[in-house]
């Protein structure tokens, strides 16, 4: 992110990084601003970065850049489907007749009319649920 320091004082004033007083104007160093003069630094690193006034050293500040927080994925929905009709590999059509019991009644070929199969039945079997 960019950082803007405005100078709305009658003095001047700078805007200068330091690393403990000993490295001092290494990120940035803005110059000598006048009343109404503004200087940017842009920074491109997650840290602390301290900064002090060359003019006035006991004026002192600081800038912590910390990374976007990603947002959470929003949450699951649970979704309840009903399985009409499931087609096998061999192109025939399995229908499943969901019952009262704790059974699932599974018939391949054509579907059974009032109960009764038809032929040709490739396959029925009963899943437990």
């Amino acid at each position: 992110g960019t950082v803007t320091w405005e100078n709305p004082d009658t003095v001047v004033h700078t805007t200068t990084s330091h690393i403990g007083m000993q490295v001092i104007g290494l990120e940035w160093d803005s110059g000598l601003m006048l009343k109404g003069q503004s200087f940017s630094h842009t920074f491109d690193t997650e840290g602390t970065y301290d900064y002090f006034c060359m003019v006035h050293p006991w004026m002192q500040g600081q800038v912590i850049v910390q990374g976007e927080e990603e947002e959470p994925p929003p949450p699951v929905q649970e979704e309840i489907i009903e399985v009409v009709d499931i087609l096998a590999l061999n192109g025939t059509s399995n229908i499943i007749f969901l019952t009262d019991a704790d059974y699932v009644k599974v018939y391949g070929g054509f579907p059974p009319i009032n109960g009764l199969a038809r032929w040709p039945i490739l396959s029925s079997f009963l899943l437990k649920v």
